[in-house]
């Protein structure tokens, strides 16, 4: 669990970026701004999620190696963070979710999807670990469960607060400079 705190709110960025950029685009009035802030904010997500996944295996060794431990313990943590790090893309997507909804003084909302995270986590993990009796490998489920239902919520509230429409046009979303801005990358 500490491994995914550091690492998840490595990319606190996400969420604090999204909430500056959403808000600068709504107190200039622009609606389209709004929409690829939150497109370019999810596909960062995306990618930088789907790269954790991937590097899973090495992650995986060089953390559980560092953290010592029996051989039983070692195994245990190997099975959650192996599930568990399948959630990266949705806790991340997630991030930009709540961001955007907070620059837009949807606060209300936010703590909504952060509810429906928690509440479906809990559920699912006395489900899956009380009930099932899936251990570790069932709490590392329910985690996942819970922020795809998050992802999907915000989503949705997204999707309602557009006016049905999530589309951005293919060069709004790959605006070099609001990339860069978005990523703080300095080009001087």
């Amino acid at each position: 669990g500490l491994f995914f705190n550091f690492v998840f709110w490595g990319f606190g960025f996400l969420r604090m970026g999204t909430v500056a950029f959403t808000a600068q685009a709504l107190g200039a009035g622009q609606r389209n701004e709004i929409r690829a802030v939150l497109a370019r904010g999810l596909v960062l997500a995306g990618i930088v999620g789907l790269l954790l996944v991937v590097l899973q295996g090495p992650l995986a060794t060089t953390i559980l190696s560092l953290m010592g431990g029996s051989e039983g313990v070692t195994e245990a943590a190997r099975s959650y963070f192996v599930i568990r790090l399948w959630s990266a893309p949705l806790v991340l997507a997630n991030y930009v979710l709540l961001g955007w909804l907070v620059g837009q003084a949807r606060a209300g909302l936010a703590l909504l999807t952060q509810v429906a995270i928690n509440v479906t986590n809990m559920a699912v993990t006395v489900l899956l670990v009380l009930i099932l009796d899936y251990g570790i490998a069932g709490a590392a489920i329910a985690a996942i469960a819970g922020e795809a239902v998050g992802f999907v919520l915000g989503l949705g509230i997204a999707w309602l607060l557009n006016g049905r429409r999530l589309a951005v046009s293919l060069r709004e979303l790959l605006d070099r400079d609001k990339l860069m801005h978005m990523m703080a990358v300095n080009r001087d």
